[in-house]
């Protein structure tokens, strides 16, 4: 099973705003009709990303049955949190424009090597230490992209507004492309909270504006190189 064959689920991601201003407030339900679907996404752009900081959890399960599960705490182009494919688990970290990962055996196994015995070589090689990867090594580092807030909250066609809901308790209002379902915090900061695709959520979002303290850089001494890990 390679890593690609579940990225699919970034088909629920795509360009966001880079506009600056402060974001418009949510309108209610009951004024959202006058506002407008399109308007209504388009202050969520803003607010997300006037957020900087955000909580990103998504569960996917693609064509072919795999799940997805992923936990990303972002702020700005940082993050740290973790992705599993069935048994396959990688802990993430990205600061300062640097990647490192922790894969665990399934993943070194399953998703890069596709081949126990050198996945049980990368785990001896790698200990508890944090490997430092690049762009190219796509197999731990391909699923980062999915936090980019430049790559959220596209519709596949024009929206059209829904009926008024609650996501985890929070009053939404709801946007429709025909395929997936944009949900927006109908009070406070216009913030998307959630998307969803054939009735089901599989995406949600919170904490926006928070601090996350648990994304710093570890030690030299905690570090080791992909090429190490897994040498060409």
């Amino acid at each position: 099973m390679k890593v690609v064959a579940v990225l699919t689920v970034a088909a629920l991601f795509a360009t966001g705003c880079q506009k600056k201003e402060a974001p418009a407030p949510a309108p209610s339900a009951s004024g959202a009709a006058a506002v407008g679907a399109d308007q209504i996404l388009e202050r969520a752009r803003h607010a997300l990303n006037s957020a900087k900081s955000f909580h990103l959890a998504i569960d996917n399960t693609d064509t072919d049955g795999h799940q997805m599960v992923i936990d990303f705490k972002v702020a700005g182009e940082d993050l740290r949190g973790w992705c599993e494919i069935e048994q396959a688990r990688v802990e993430m970290l990205a600061v300062g424009g640097i990647k490192y990962v922790k894969p665990n055996e399934a993943w070194w196994t399953t998703v890069v090597a596709d081949d126990p015995v050198r996945g049980r070589k990368a785990v001896a090689t790698a200990g508890d230490r944090w490997v430092r990867a690049t762009d190219e090594n796509v197999d731990v580092t391909g699923i980062f992209f999915m936090a980019d807030l430049s790559e959220v909250l596209k519709p596949n066609t024009a929206v059209t507004l829904g009926p008024p809901t609650e996501v985890d308790g929070v009053p939404a209002i709801t946007l429709t492309d025909g395929s997936q379902t944009f949900y927006v915090a109908a009070t406070g900061e216009p913030y998307p909270i959630a998307i969803g695709e054939n009735g089901a959520i599989n995406v949600r979002l919170t904490e926006f504006g928070a601090a996350f303290p648990e994304i710093s850089q570890p030690a030299p001494s905690d570090i080791v190189d992909y090429s190490a890990v897994i040498p060409t």
